[in-house]
């Protein structure tokens, strides 16, 4: 018999990519955070991800790190800077769990937001591999191609072309756009 935690394992939507030079990266979508902690924790330890990037966190600044946090791993989250009020609407909010065992810092380019609460948090991973890792979430709906387009540009342009690079999250955009073409061109 399954528990509720295995049931939601299975449920939530989970991306986990093959290995980039041994490292195990993950995404999970998982519209609210708090009360799928339990659930995330499990996830991370059964999947043993390096990294698991979270999207549609629905955190707010006055919810603690110590509430979401995992064993063995740090924090970096971005929430939505509405918290759910004005324009956009109630959602959204970017996190990513890294491995204490990963060397990193956040990138030049640590948080942008849209008008239209496009919201995209860069971390640049030292070792074990050397890796520019971008989580992406953008509202459906919202319209902002071009916004998106400039922030992915400009964080484009600011790399080192040498380094590699993985945008990952919750897009909601048409792929084939050709302003987005352009941007990965």
């Amino acid at each position: 018999m399954q528990t509720n935690v295995e049931e939601e394992i299975r449920r939530l939507s989970c991306h986990q990519g093959p290995s980039v030079d041994g490292l195990c990266i993950g995404h999970v979508n998982t519209m609210t955070l708090k009360p799928k902690i339990t659930t995330i924790c499990c996830l991370i330890k059964h999947h043993r991800f390096d990294i698991l990037a979270i999207t549609e966190t629905n955190l707010v600044s006055k919810d603690r790190d110590a509430t979401i946090a995992a064993e063995h791993y740090n924090l970096e989250r971005f929430d939505r800077s509405n918290n759910g009020k004005g324009r956009g609407g109630p959602g959204g909010g970017v996190l990513c769990y890294i491995h204490k065992g990963v060397n990193y810092h956040k990138s030049s380019v640590t948080k942008s937001e849209g008008a239209n609460n496009t919201q995209l948090l860069a971390i640049h991973l030292t070792y074990p591999v050397d890796l520019d890792l971008v989580i992406i979430y953008n509202p459906p709906k919202s319209r902002c191609e071009k916004q998106l387009v400039m922030l992915l540009t400009s964080l484009l342009w600011r790399r080192d072309p040498s380094r590699h690079i993985l945008i990952i999250g919750d897009v909601n955009v048409k792929y084939f756009e050709p302003k987005l073409k352009r941007c990965f061109s």
